[in-house]
């Protein structure tokens, strides 16, 4: 069934119009609109909190309007709508965890946490590529902090993924696995000692292996531009072969070429240029492999 059907078929299912506009907010998001998104997320939880239900409590539309305010932020002081929204959702996870029936999946808490995680790396861009201050009341730990977070809470997954929510958790190992490489190459900027790159093999595999697994035959978890930049960077970092370094840079050389970033990642942050910027200078940079 298309995905526009669905959505009409939800009118059916669910008259109050909650799940449509979550449905849509989601069909934005996976396109890149997510100023509209946005809107469509908090229509959801405005229908929520009108309905005064217990069956929906606006959850789901918490946290979505926590991803999208993230994503078309344009200060860093706009983060802290998006902790608000965090908060807002764990409220409501913890009213759905007392209802006897449709229960929350135990992947939930987990979605929520590692949005948090992303908020924290996201403040640390702002701080680094466009110079604005993190608000205290972010609290925003250190960025070596924010990656062992990142780290524990990756190795928390199951392994194997099981039949239950297996899509979710593809989705979260990658979200999570990609910001921890953004946080570690982030810190290559101001790190006080060098890091070791070959400790970080394992993630850059790990998250290779994460792209490459189709969990059904008919639907996978695209791999995003941003998330593939990302990748290449951090393999031309980690790897000790000489040709695969040249071959992951000219890749990434292609990709960030200015017509290249206007084509295919058209939902751009404040601060992505910089950061694509520091991405291509810092690979061109690098020592060759093995010194």
């Amino acid at each position: 069934m298309k995905f526009r059907e669905t959505l009409d078929a939800l009118h059916v299912e669910d008259p109050s119009d909650y799940t449509y506009s979550l449905g849509f907010a989601t069909l934005f998001a996976m396109e890149g609109a997510w100023p509209v998104a946005n809107i469509q997320a908090k229509r959801a939880y405005y229908i929520a909190e009108r309905l005064d239900s217990e069956l929906i409590t606006g959850r789901e539309a918490a946290y979505m309007r926590a991803i999208t305010v993230r994503r078309s932020a344009d200060h860093v002081t706009d983060l802290l709508r998006v902790r608000h929204h965090l908060n807002t959702a764990r409220a409501c996870l913890l009213l759905d965890l007392n209802r006897t029936s449709a229960p929350p999946t135990t992947t939930t808490a987990l979605r929520f946490d590692a949005e948090d995680l992303a908020l924290n790396v996201s403040a640390h861009m702002f701080h680094i590529f466009w110079g604005e201050a993190i608000p205290p009341e972010l609290n925003v730990p250190p960025l070596e902090e924010t990656e062992n977070l990142l780290k524990r809470l990756t190795n928390s997954l199951t392994s194997g993924y099981p039949t239950e929510n297996k899509l979710i958790l593809q989705h979260v190992e990658r979200k999570l696995i990609t910001n921890l490489l953004m946080a570690v190459l982030l810190r290559q900027k101001e790190a006080p000692a060098p890091i070791n790159p070959v400790e970080y093999q394992p993630w850059v595999r790990r998250l290779q292996e994460n792209i490459d697994r189709k969990i059904m035959e008919t639907f996978f978890v695209r791999e995003t531009f941003l998330v593939h930049a990302i990748l290449l960077a951090a393999r031309c970092w980690t790897t000790e072969n000489k040709s695969e370094r040249k071959t992951s840079s000219q890749e990434l050389a292609r990709m960030l070429a200015e017509s290249s970033i206007a084509d295919k990642f058209r939902s751009m942050m404040p601060f992505d240029r910089q950061r694509f910027n520091y991405l291509r200078d810092f690979v061109l940079n690098l020592p060759p492999p093995g010194q």
